[in-house]
């Protein structure tokens, strides 16, 4: 199972999860007016699935 998480600000949140758990990020594709429409990131053996929430692909975070 690989989660997915939406949020607001995908590559301020690289910065964070690479200081508390060691992430490093992997493929990312952003579209033209800066939406990270998808970007992954590999915390050990583990691969988490981002994205930054837009309107246009109707999807919020919590």
């Amino acid at each position: 199972m690989t989660p997915y998480l939406t949020i607001a600000g995908v590559m301020t949140a690289f910065d964070w999860y690479a200081q508390a758990f060691g992430a490093v990020p992997g493929r990312i594709l952003q579209m033209p007016d800066g939406v990270v429409a998808f970007a992954e990131m590999r915390i050990g053996d583990a691969f988490v699935m981002l994205c930054d929430e837009s309107p246009a692909f109707q999807n919020q975070g919590p």
